[in-house]
């Protein structure tokens, strides 16, 4: 994965697909103290499972835990509400 793949990932961290999550647990296993694969493959994780093995690892990595958990489960944005965020900041 470089680095275009990996923002892509971040930019869309609310519509990963199996196969995104799949690239972000090689990342992980490269690169086992990189925060951000952490935390988006616990989002995932969160939607579309019944548990999150990745969450004690994104919280242990996390900087700001209550951060972490309000990222988790804020509701997703659409692609407009996105770029007008984007926009105002």
């Amino acid at each position: 994965m470089n680095a275009s793949q990996f923002l892509e990932l971040i930019q869309k961290s609310d519509r990963l697909e199996k196969a995104d999550y799949l690239l972000l647990k090689k990342v992980q296993k490269n690169f086992p103290f990189f925060y951000l694969s952490h935390a988006l493959s616990t989002r995932f994780e969160l939607k579309n499972q019944d548990s999150s093995p990745s969450l004690p690892l994104a919280a242990v990595t996390s900087v700001d835990r209550v951060w972490l958990k309000n990222w988790l489960f804020q509701p997703a944005k659409s692609e407009t509400e996105a770029k007008v965020s984007v926009a105002l900041a």
